[in-house]
């Protein structure tokens, strides 16, 4: 039953269940359920709990209000022993992979099942031939440099010390940009972007946001998704904050 051709106008997650909705239902009332849990997210729980979607109900999102195209999430206030729970009360199919990846010996907070490619999801790579190797001889014939992942394990995560020939995690993010991101415009792009958000935060982030733009260039990250997770994390740290650490006062 899964949907297996993109229609929708765009790739990113982020835009793509506006783009269902649109395509599905075009100016007609609609709306969309999903399993979104606040546990799994702080900013999660404030979207969810605070202000009204449709008539009462909070825990939703307003894809259309025009059109009456809303999305939302019944099970918002469940943990996940509360999802479990349920599954086994009631015999509910789930997928398996969760198994594997358990008897893997993985925490809960990691055992992810979506894309293996994401941003944020890359480290599934690191085990996905011992968990589901159908998959992994799948996608290693259809995506280049994927095994090589395997094989590096972490060490292409973004590395503990910084390498002894650079002064500074900026001057090796500026190496690594300057040889990793091939394309012109790529390259532009994400220039822009690590130049705002250090004009953006106070210094006393610098370092750790300079090895969080390392991590999207390795990771091929042009779209912005971890310095978006590093603004909900760092906000207090902007310069326009009314409120920041250090040696800045209250203003």
């Amino acid at each position: 039953m899964s949907i297996k051709e993109n229609t929708y106008g765009t790739d990113r997650f982020a835009q793509l269940f506006l783009g269902f909705m649109e395509h599905e239902f075009n100016r007609q009332p609609g709306c969309s359920l999903a399993g979104v849990r606040t546990e799994e997210s702080p900013s999660r729980h404030a979207s969810l709990t605070t202000q009204r979607t449709y008539k009462h109900i909070t825990w939703g999102n307003k894809y259309n209000k025009r059109y009456g195209q809303y999305t939302f999430y019944p099970i918002y206030d469940w943990t996940y022993k509360d999802v479990w729970k349920a599954i086994h009360d009631n015999g509910w199919p789930y997928c398996r992979l969760y198994d594997y990846m358990y008897a893997y010996g993985l925490p809960v907070n990691k055992m992810r099942v979506s894309s293996l490619t994401h941003e944020t999801g890359m480290h599934v790579l690191t085990y996905l031939q011992e968990v589901e190797q159908e998959t992994w001889n799948k996608i290693t014939r259809r995506m280049n440099g994927l095994s090589s992942v395997k094989h590096l394990e972490r060490d292409w995560y973004i590395p503990k010390k910084l390498p002894w020939m650079f002064k500074d995690w900026r001057e090796y993010r500026d190496h690594l940009l300057e040889n990793l991101i091939t394309d012109p415009e790529t390259q532009r792009k994400m220039r822009r972007q690590f130049d705002q958000y250090e004009r953006l935060y106070l210094p006393q982030v610098h370092e750790q946001l300079w090895k969080t733009q390392v991590n999207a260039i390795i990771t091929n990250d042009y779209h912005g998704t971890k310095l978006a997770q590093f603004d909900l994390r760092n906000g207090r740290f902007r310069r326009n904050s009314k409120y920041q650490t250090g040696e800045v006062k209250w203003t």
